[in-house]
């Protein structure tokens, strides 16, 4: 605790938190006795996840000495190494510092009384659609890690090639089973309580990391789309044989067409400009300084990495804006919701 900044009454405060805990185990109707322990985490509680992560705090260390970035959630933790797909060498060593890490990882965890679970634990490459053969990446010698076509990153299916099919057909196919069952209860409900039903369980899954979303086909945004006409139709109880416009619908209720994703991504943007992300995204925003005095350099410009956005879908681009004219800045200070929808009304035409 102390080495994140915790003293005095605050680490006095959690001591006794943890301290003098009792644990017991509950199968069905049957309950063990209560056994005294010196420590603990009372289960279910919110600060359950950070206090893991808090726990397992040394292991940035390891993935530190072996070059690793990473990102940790409760007990959800993620290592990622990027390297050149030409360069067979660089991939050689990259597999080399994932073996050992997962080795380190492994012997980290038994001497802390944890328990890697393989079979959750999976190894993905991401490589560009330009590249017919991945790199090969092999297991650790320790830990029996499989390599996957798809991973699941924090309910996000990601696939080697970044096509995003695994991602768009579960969460279409859980849309549908979930207005199917409001359909039948339709005429039940106030247009109000069907409003709120659906945004809980149906707009919600649309909704959910659609930033990674940005840049994928359009046979697969439709799908996204329908999904969105069919909740719309739902609320309104509209057929689809009578033919009428979807658009107007969508307005009514103040939805975005799932082709504005951008409007997620200029809300990170801003976010991140005004330090209000997380540092991993705020790292890869940078303001655009122009090298001599240009009439632009008054304007709030973003640098642009050189990539083919558009073919390897290796990042993304928006056009450059001044902070008057960035949606998401107006849309975050709005204290109203029809005031944001107001705002977001270009966003359309995107």
């Amino acid at each position: 605790m102390k080495s994140i900044g915790i003293y005095e009454s605050a680490l006095a405060w959690i001591a006794s938190y943890l301290s003098d805990r009792t644990l017991a185990v509950k199968i069905e109707d049957a309950i063990s006795r209560r056994q005294q322990l010196y420590c603990g985490v009372p289960q279910g509680t919110v600060l359950g996840p950070l206090l893991f992560t808090i726990y397992c705090m040394p292991l940035t260390a390891t993935f530190a000495r072996h070059h690793l970035k990473y990102h940790m959630y409760a007990d959800d933790t993620q290592l990622y190494v990027d390297f050149p797909r030409n360069q067979l060498c660089d991939a050689d060593i990259a597999t080399r510092r994932i073996e050992a890490c997962a080795n380190d990882i492994k012997r980290w965890m038994t001497s802390h009384q944890l328990l890697l679970n393989e079979t959750k634990t999976e190894t993905i490459v991401v490589y560009a659609r330009n590249v017919r053969v991945p790199p090969a990446i092999t297991t650790a010698d320790e830990c029996h890690i499989t390599r996957q076509p798809t991973v699941r990153d924090i309910g996000i299916f990601l696939d080697s090639g970044m096509d995003m099919l695994m991602q768009v057909a579960p969460t279409c196919q859980a849309a549908y089973f979930q207005l199917h069952n409001i359909a039948k209860i339709r005429h039940y409900l106030t247009i109000d309580a069907c409003k709120t039903i659906v945004h809980g369980l149906v707009t919600s899954k649309l909704d959910y990391g659609n930033a990674v979303l940005y840049g994928i086909n359009g046979p697969l945004l439709q799908k996204l789309q329908r999904v969105q006409n069919s909740a719309a139709r739902v609320i309104t109880q509209q057929r689809r044989r009578e033919h009428l416009h979807i658009k107007p619908v969508l307005i009514a209720l103040y939805w975005l067409p799932v082709a504005c994703i951008t409007y997620n991504i200029l809300v990170l943007t801003f976010r991140a400009m005004h330090d209000l992300a997380p540092e991993y995204i705020a790292d890869i925003i940078t303001e655009y300084t122009p090298d001599r005095q240009l009439r632009s350099a008054g304007s709030l410009l973003l640098r642009v990495p050189r990539h083919n956005l558009e073919r390897y879908a290796i990042g993304m681009y928006f056009r450059n804006a001044s902070d008057d004219h960035l949606p998401a800045a107006r849309i975050c200070a709005s204290d109203s919701p029809r005031k944001a929808a107001a705002v977001a009304a270009p966003m359309r035409k995107l």
